[in-house]
């Protein structure tokens, strides 16, 4: 069963990236599957130009690929990221995540009780 990996507040805050604490070897293997996810597709459009006759639909593979393996970068590199909230008093956020938690409360209570 898979546990949920805690949150590392504090070396979250310094560094502005979310920091979890895992194993080791999980983040190897999510790191390899990153690197695949980004290297695999061009390089499948490469062997699909070489052994194609119709080069040009291939190069438009290439290109898609390009773009997904660019597009999946991105992603990786932002994704736990953290952004500072602004515009409300600190009274007024706490205010506004009580509300919100009664409201998802009242929805989890009304599921159940179905």
């Amino acid at each position: 069963m898979y546990n949920r990996p805690s949150i590392d507040i504090t070396k979250s805050k310094q560094t502005g990236k979310l920091v979890l604490k895992e194993m080791f070897l999980f983040k190897f293997l999510v790191n390899i599957l990153y690197l695949i996810l980004v290297v695999l597709p061009p390089y499948l459009c490469l062997v699909g130009i070489e052994h194609d006759s119709n080069k040009e639909i291939s190069f438009i593979f290439l290109f898609l690929s390009l773009i997904l393996s660019g597009f999946i970068i991105y992603s990786v590199y932002h994704l736990y990221s953290l952004k500072r909230i602004k515009g409300l008093s600190k009274k007024d956020n706490i205010n506004l995540i009580k509300e919100i938690a009664k409201k998802i409360i009242g929805k989890l209570n009304y599921q159940t009780n179905e």
